[in-house]
């Protein structure tokens, strides 16, 4: 299964950019796990960094944060993540309790107590959600059922 117990027919799919995948998408856990287990077999030092990759599509109809307008850019660099409507625009919640509550629920509130690791399995037993928190200590999980890693870069 991929993603913490989706399986591949229950999994998002990215959007395709002329006919291929925009980004080709997320690997399966257990190629995760084999991946970082082979490299360290073979005596290499392994850097795992997880980062989010923004699939959204060209003529979209999405409000940009940045302007107001209806289309947010196609595939925009992750440092574009931010309060709506973002800092400057009329109404931006930035630096207020509401900026909290939106980068709290962007988190996420899955804990580290809510996954369990059976063999090179990761199962997750937590909060309904999708969120940054859940996909950080979703991989990390991985990690340590290769075997660990050198480094896990986070940012």
């Amino acid at each position: 299964m991929a993603g913490g117990s989706v399986g591949r027919s229950a999994a998002h799919v990215v959007s395709l950019d002329n006919g291929a995948p925009a980004y080709g998408g997320t690997p399966a856990d257990v190629t995760v796990v084999s991946a970082i287990a082979d490299l360290s077999s073979r005596g290499k030092k392994v850097t795992f960094y997880p980062f989010l990759l923004m699939d959204i599509e060209s003529g979209n109809a999405l409000q940009d944060p940045y302007s107001g307008a209806t289309g947010q850019p196609q595939y925009p660099w992750r440092g574009r993540i931010t309060v709506d409507p973002a800092p400057g625009q009329t109404g931006s919640p930035d630096k207020t309790a509401a900026a909290a509550t939106q980068l709290g629920g962007f988190l996420g509130q899955a804990a580290v107590s809510d996954f369990a690791i059976n063999g090179t399995t990761v199962i997750y037993n937590g909060p309904n959600e999708w969120s940054y928190r859940r996909m950080v200590l979703h991989y990390a999980h991985l990690c340590k059922a290769a075997g660990g890693v050198d480094a896990f870069l986070i940012g």
